[in-house]
């Protein structure tokens, strides 16, 4: 997910995961109304039937302890759905 331009930063210790959110790469600039974007990705990954929290523009994510391959294959993937419809919604709203 760090080819995203809307991915700013990827960090956790062991299956505790933050995503944040930038209007900026390149200079690691925040978005002008914080927390918009975020909880447009929220709501877009529960769409895609993922849970996950937004922290204003960082997305939490903590998966089941038990989870195993196939689980975090699907999370992935849920979540690159929410991210595509997410900077879909950047593109046509511009950045917030």
């Amino acid at each position: 997910f760090g080819s995203s331009d809307l991915v700013g930063e990827v960090r956790g210790v062991g299956l505790i995961a933050g995503i944040e959110l930038v209007r900026d790469k390149a200079v690691h600039k925040g978005f002008a109304r914080p927390g918009v974007v975020g909880t447009v990705f929220r709501k877009n990954a529960e769409k895609h039937g993922l849970i996950l929290r937004n922290i204003v523009d960082t997305l939490a994510l903590c998966p089941p302890l038990v989870i195993d391959e196939a689980g975090i294959d699907d999370l992935a993937d849920r979540f690159g759905a929410a991210l595509e419809d997410t900077e879909d919604w950047v593109r046509e709203n511009g950045p917030a």
